[in-house]
């Protein structure tokens, strides 16, 4: 009978019940990197974590800014001393969709031509669906039934309300931007 597929313990759906989550990771050189787990390669055990740049150990600073330098790090399993990954990340957690933006696979950060289009593309999708939106040049905000608010780069994670129910039904919109 064949070996289960482990990596530091956690078997393949283990991984993917995980990425998104944050994770440290420490090399035997004795270098931290502290970041979100955006994969495993099952063939070569390269474990890819997305962090800020030049960021090694990091304190808890909350939630990511998408407006920071982000990058992705890939460490092999033999260079590693030990990994770590929580296993309830609650709201530290990211989604794929997330993920990619930070490491700029899916949308232009720094094109402003791009977040202009962004924003005129959400306004677009809200307004047809006859749901009441403000915004200005002046501010980059587009803001939904005065209690909602999204804010640049436009994606989920920038979506601000204090009603849940809102907030969510906001993100689930956003999202469909791609």
């Amino acid at each position: 009978m064949a070996e289960e597929w482990r990596f530091f313990g956690c078997t393949l759906q283990d991984v993917h019940s995980k990425l998104g989550s944050p994770c440290l990771a420490t090399l035997l050189n004795g270098k931290v990197y502290s970041g979100y787990l955006y994969s495993v390669d099952p063939e070569t055990h390269t474990v890819l974590i997305l962090l800020r740049q030049n960021q090694e150990r990091a304190e808890s600073t909350g939630p990511p800014d998408v407006g920071s330098p982000w990058t992705m790090v890939a460490i092999r399993q033999h260079a590693l001393r030990s990994w770590e990954c929580s296993d309830d990340a609650g709201d530290d957690r990211l989604g794929l969709a997330e993920m990619d933006v930070f490491a700029h696979i899916a949308l232009k950060l720094d094109d402003p031509a791009e977040m202009e289009a962004r924003k005129d593309r959400l306004v677009a999708m809200l307004r047809a669906k006859r749901i009441p939106v403000e915004t200005t040049a002046d501010d980059a905000a587009v803001h939904i039934l005065g209690s909602a608010h999204v804010r640049p780069p436009y994606v989920p994670m920038t979506v601000d309300c204090a009603n849940a129910v809102v907030r969510e039904r906001v993100k689930g919109m956003v999202q469909q931007l791609g």
